[in-house]
């Protein structure tokens, strides 16, 4: 295995645990974590009680919950890294004693992270819509199996949590192709416009509902 092969290989294995399992899970308690501040303290009348747009505060709540999960794709960056230098130590025949890839690697995390965007999205305006803790957890645990599901068929596209993984199957079949430098081929480009354009929408859907409602 050549020194790039490997660590694309560890990178693939990584983010396709993380993007199809592990980030719907997180998302939805991260989501469900931050709105919980307000909805057990009845902090709601409190925030809108402020001389600040309802809408602003929806955001912000957004904007955070995208941060983070940006702030844990970066360490998985770095955790790549580490743990193939690491296996490098172990057993130095595997290749990850070669110069890191770093331009190819950057631009699947980021692609997973665009890809994101869209459930993130979702999450929040469910945590925000209701009181209940249970209700961002409960998506995040059906849309996972649903998401093993979807990922097979050829509609996965229309499913925001399946986004994330096959996006990245799509950069790395571009990788496979013989003399292709560029990653983002047709059905990378077109799930990360639907991802940043859902979320959009949804933050729209979220900020009108926000603003209309007396008591969240």
């Amino acid at each position: 295995m050549s020194g790039r092969d490997a660590w694309l290989w560890i990178t693939q294995n990584a983010l396709i645990l993380w993007s199809m399992i592990m980030l719907p899970m997180f998302a939805g308690l991260e989501a469900a974590l931050l709105a919980g501040l307000e909805h057990r303290s009845q902090g709601w009348k409190h925030l809108f009680a402020l001389p600040l747009p309802r809408s602003s505060i929806y955001l912000a709540k957004l904007l955070v919950a995208t941060l983070l999960i940006g702030l844990s794709m970066a360490s998985m960056f770095v955790w790549i890294y580490l743990t193939g230098k690491a296996i490098g130590l172990v057993n130095p025949q595997v290749g990850f004693e070669r110069a890191f890839p770093l331009l190819p690697i950057a631009v699947l995390i980021l692609a997973v992270y665009l890809g994101s965007l869209f459930m993130i999205s979702i999450y929040v305006w469910i945590a925000t819509g209701w009181q209940s803790f249970v209700a961002p957890i409960a998506v995040a645990i059906v849309s996972v199996f649903l998401t093993l599901i979807i990922s097979q068929t050829n509609f996965w596209w229309l499913f925001p949590w399946a986004l994330p993984g096959n996006v990245e199957n799509a950069i790395f079949a571009s990788f496979a192709e013989p003399g292709n430098a560029y990653p983002l081929n047709f059905t990378a480009w077109r799930a990360l416009a639907i991802s940043v354009g859902g979320y959009a929408l949804v933050a729209l859907i979220g900020c009108r509902n926000v603003v209309r409602r007396d008591v969240l």
